[in-house]
């Protein structure tokens, strides 16, 4: 299955990613999502950092998109967020719009795939068989 790194919208509660994140690996994915998603923000650029704190993070976000073989965005994306699915695709990985049907805009052209339902993206990542 899929190393997953999940990029909820900003503004998601964190029950809602823990939600998502449980429900990815029950289907047989390895799930990875920002630190400070973890924490509620919703993207690792959401907040203002310190120096320190962010090259630390810029560190373990590196690390994170070598390991993964997907990022999976959930619109409406930050310009940052859009830079880390460029970096999936320029390494030919697969980067996947999740874009609850919302129309989307010429950035995420970028994207390899796009779902508009919570089945469009299970069929995209091989779950569906499992719901």
């Amino acid at each position: 299955m899929s190393r997953i790194y999940y990029f909820p919208k900003l503004g998601t509660k964190r029950a809602d990613i823990v939600q998502v994140q449980s429900f990815l690996r029950e289907i047989g994915h390895s799930v990875e999502v920002p630190s400070s998603a973890e924490e509620g923000f919703g993207a690792l650029w959401a907040a203002p950092l310190g120096d320190d704190v962010a090259y630390a993070l810029q560190g373990w976000q590196s690390r994170i998109m070598n390991w993964a073989d997907t990022v999976i965005v959930s619109a409406p994306a930050s310009p940052g967020t859009h830079m880390v699915a460029g970096h999936f695709v320029g390494q030919g990985k697969r980067a996947i719009l999740f874009h609850h049907g919302l129309t989307p805009t010429n950035a995420d052209l970028l994207f390899t795939e796009h779902a508009a339902s919570m089945n469009d993206l299970l069929e995209l990542i091989g779950g569906r068989e499992k719901i």
